[in-house]
């Protein structure tokens, strides 16, 4: 470690072993982690871990209830149908543009399985987010729950940021190659 005890840009007085000012949070001049690292290289990794903490809860807290949706929809569908045919303002409305309840329960079915898929691909992309393998699987797949999501505006564009904040997060993903198999002839 460095013999500086003081920080250069506040004067504050700082232990042997700190990387960063107590006070103001500069970085201490010459020193450096245990593994080597600069204060700069151990905040952004800091950073780096946050925004993984981050994309995992947004992923998860879509994940979970698309999912659920989707399975409510696909099982309960004809429940669901007959609760909306008994509002007598939306069996006229029905009505009057030609949509039978056979198609209503067409359209329940398809919205549930969208929301069926769009979950799980959220929760592999969550799942490959936090083994940190497989970045491209997670991004495309963070990608096609976002765009199967395209019916609510709101959740399409927090999806495309998270596969944004999954894209740019290439460096926190082990993107070594697997081992080649070998074949014995």
């Amino acid at each position: 470690m460095s013999g500086i005890n003081f920080c250069t840009r506040c004067g504050e007085n700082v232990s042997p072993e700190a990387l960063y000012c107590p006070a103001c949070g500069a970085p201490i001049e010459g020193r450096a982690a245990a593994d080597g690292r600069t204060p700069e290289q151990v905040l952004d990794a800091r950073i780096a871990e946050s925004r993984m903490y981050w994309i995992l809860m947004l992923l998860i807290v879509y994940a979970i209830p698309a999912i659920c949706v989707g399975i409510y929809l696909i099982v309960d569908k004809g429940a669901i149908a007959n609760i909306l045919m008994a509002d007598q303002s939306f069996s006229q409305a029905m009505a009057e543009y030609g949509i039978t309840a056979d198609a209503l329960l067409n359209y329940l079915n398809v919205v549930g399985i969208i929301a069926l898929i769009s979950g799980i691909s959220a929760a592999v992309s969550t799942a490959l987010v936090y083994k940190r393998r497989y970045w491209l699987v997670a991004v495309s797949a963070c990608a096609l729950a976002s765009f199967l999501c395209i019916g609510s505006i709101f959740g399409f564009i927090i999806g495309l940021i998270v596969t944004w904040m999954i894209f740019v997060s290439k460096d926190c993903f082990d993107v070594q190659a697997p081992p080649s198999e070998e074949t014995s002839e």
